[in-house]
């Protein structure tokens, strides 16, 4: 499966994640998720009373969204 197609599907990474790490999976997708969060220039709050990592992801491709559309329709100034 490539790269892209994983990111479109978060939930079967994490699959493959759990089938070669087990239950370290969880930190391993905890510590990618916070540097995608850093890499993207997002602040990552765990909101969620446990880790979620196809929901983190989501959400992390949502805020990218919203902020590459407010970016966008910020007025130029030259």
């Amino acid at each position: 499966m490539k790269l892209v197609s994983l990111a479109e599907a978060p939930a079967e990474l994490h699959n493959g994640f759990n089938q070669v790490f087990g239950p370290a999976c969880g930190i391993l997708e905890r510590l990618m998720v916070k540097d995608l969060f850093r890499r993207l220039n997002l602040k990552f709050e765990q909101v969620m009373p446990s880790f979620d990592f196809e929901t983190y992801v989501n959400i992390a491709k949502q805020e990218f969204s919203m902020q590459t559309i407010r970016e966008a329709s910020k007025p130029y100034h030259s």
